[in-house]
C-alpha cells in the first residue's frame, strides 16, 4: 500500500488576549465583578490557545483535535461579541521547512480574529490528516480502522 501524506501544522507565537479584551470591556462596563469574570475567562482562553499552538501538541491524539475544535468554537463566539478587536495573530507558513519542495519562510501577522480562525481550521484539517495516517497504518487488516481513517481524510479535505 502506498504511503499517505500528513499535512504539517502551522506554528504560531504567544499572544496576550487578556489586555485588549479587558480594555474593550472596561469601556462598556463599570461592574468590577463582570470585569473580573471576563479577565478569568480570557486567561483560560489564553491557556487554551497556548495548548493549541504548543509544539507538544500530540498530532496523533483525538484529544488534540477536540482541543482545536473547542478553541475554534470559542473564537466564533468571541468574534460575534467583539468583531473589531485589535489583536495581532502571528503564524508561520506550514510548508516553511528548508529542503521542502514548498519552501517558504513566510510569517504573517494580521490583526483579525477571522485570520486566527482560518489558521485554526487549517490546523484542524492538518491534524485530521495525521489521525488518518495513524489509523490507516493500524488498520491494514481492520475494516473499522480503515473506515475511521477514511472519515478523517474526508473531513480534512472539507
Amino acid at each position: 500500500m502506498a504511503s499517505l501524506i500528513a499535512i504539517p501544522l502551522k506554528r504560531s507565537y504567544d499572544v496576550d488576549l487578556v489586555k485588549p479584551f479587558k480594555e474593550v470591556m472596561a469601556s462598556h462596563s463599570s461592574n468590577a465583578d463582570e470585569l473580573n469574570q471576563l479577565k478569568d475567562n480570557m486567561v483560560s482562553l489564553n491557556k487554551m490557545r497556548a495548548n493549541c499552538i504548543s509544539k507538544s501538541l500530540d498530532v496523533r491524539s483525538e484529544a488534540s483535535l477536540e482541543l482545536l475544535q473547542k478553541y475554534y468554537d470559542q473564537l466564533v463566539a468571541l468574534e460575534s461579541k467583539c468583531p473589531n478587536i485589535e489583536v495581532s495573530f502571528r503564524w508561520n507558513d506550514a510548508f516553511g521547512k528548508s529542503g521542502s519542495f514548498f519552501y517558504t519562510s513566510n510569517t504573517i501577522t494580521i490583526s483579525s480574529i477571522a485570520y486566527e480562525k482560518v489558521c485554526i481550521l487549517f490546523n484542524i484539517a492538518a491534524l485530521q490528516s495525521h489521525l488518518g495516517t495513524t489509523h490507516v497504518s493500524e488498520g491494514l487488516n481492520n475494516d473499522s480502522a480503515l473506515k475511521l481513517s477514511a472519515k478523517y481524510f474526508s473531513s480534512a479535505a472539507g
